[in-house]
């Protein structure tokens, strides 16, 4: 997906939910110097999204938001996590899962069981 186009559907998507929460909680983020790295905070942790080729990313940052929605988005994929953005194998962690997605429409299903979290 192009970049231009998933910060739109990022944006256009923050701007609903923000109206159906009557607030501006949900806060989108893009890198200055990565610009394809974008993000949205607000709730409990940080979610990313990244372009790619066929698709994008979604991945999650923090290890509680890791521990609340790694299972939910694994359902919503119908699969366990592509792989992990962080991978320190000194220590052996793996950190911010991520799963790629092709339809945009999981966008919005994550960022609508990303709101039920807590910050």
């Amino acid at each position: 997906m192009e970049e231009n186009l998933l910060k739109s559907i990022l944006i256009k998507n923050i701007e609903e939910i923000n109206q159906d929460l009557g607030s501006n909680r949900l806060i989108f983020h893009q890198q200055k110097v990565t610009t394809r790295n974008m993000s949205i905070s607000g709730f409990n942790g940080r979610i990313w999204f990244n372009p790619v080729t066929d698709g994008y990313d979604i991945s999650l940052s923090g290890n509680s938001l890791e521990n609340l929605l790694s299972n939910k988005i694994s359902a919503i994929a119908g699969r366990e996590c592509d792989g992990y953005k962080q991978i320190n194998s000194n220590k052996g962690e793996k950190k911010q899962p991520y799963w790629r997605f092709s339809d945009s429409k999981y966008i919005r299903i994550v960022l609508n069981e990303y709101i039920k979290t807590s910050k």
